[in-house]
């Protein structure tokens, strides 16, 4: 029976990317394949984790996980459920097994990845049960730098799921070295659209304006949109 380390699940709504605004139900996992300095998660395998105040033994079953979700939150409320982290797709198994009994119940449910992208089996391996995927080109970490051209290839073979591409970006530009390589593998895998986020919204103005100044010079459009929850203090 497959198990997982659930960090926390709780209700809020979604504070980046395109779909910011909407409501959703958060299932973040713990464990990660990278080290990102501005992590917001504790990755160390707690013991415990919590919903709604009452506290749960980790790891914890798909069927146990699911039996608590059933008497915590009602699913119709939400737009979808995110499965985030740390890295969710570390937890493919699980994250199958959960989405496919959900829709024998709620086939009206849909499922959206939050992703750093660079397990791309798994990746490929998810999409026909997610709706959504989120997925955060990482150009600060040497691993996900490396990988961006097998990474727009494998985006090409996903049928099911959307997605869209999210730059997080620091104050001090260390992903700014790295953007010139990122707008050739943008443009040679026709990709046109990039959000880019400011990390902990901390924006050096100077910085924006010369990423904006790069990107006007090619087919892709970008868009930078703050972290909201962080802007509104909540999850």
């Amino acid at each position: 029976m497959e198990k997982a380390y659930i960090n926390e699940v709780f209700a809020s709504i979604q504070g980046e990317g395109l779909y910011i605004g909407l409501y959703q139900l958060f299932i973040r996992f713990e464990g990660c394949n990278l080290s990102c300095s501005y992590c917001d998660t504790d990755n160390s395998n707690k013991k415990d984790f919590e919903i709604n105040g009452k506290k749960y033994l980790n790891p914890i079953t798909v069927d146990n996980l699911l039996e608590i979700i059933a008497s915590e939150f009602n699913l119709d409320l939400y737009h979808s459920i995110s499965f985030t982290g740390g890295e969710p797709s570390l937890q493919s198994d699980f994250i199958k097994v959960m989405v496919t009994e959900i829709r024998k119940q709620n086939k009206g449910v849909k499922f959206f990845l939050e992703t750093n992208g660079s397990l791309l089996d798994k990746l490929i391996e998810l999409d026909e049960y997610m709706d959504i995927m989120s997925i955060d080109l990482k150009m600060h970490n040497k691993e996900s730098i490396l990988a961006l051209p097998n990474l727009f290839k494998e985006l090409g073979k996903l049928t099911h799921s959307s997605f869209y591409l999210k730059l997080p970006f620091d104050a001090y530009g260390h992903e700014e070295k790295n953007i010139d390589y990122l707008i050739e593998q943008l443009t040679t895998n026709g990709i046109k659209e990039l959000i880019v986020q400011p990390l902990d919204n901390m924006v050096d103005e100077k910085i924006i304006d010369k990423l904006f100044a790069k990107f006007s010079k090619t087919d892709i459009t970008i868009r930078l949109i703050a972290q909201t929850h962080k802007l509104l203090s909540i999850r």
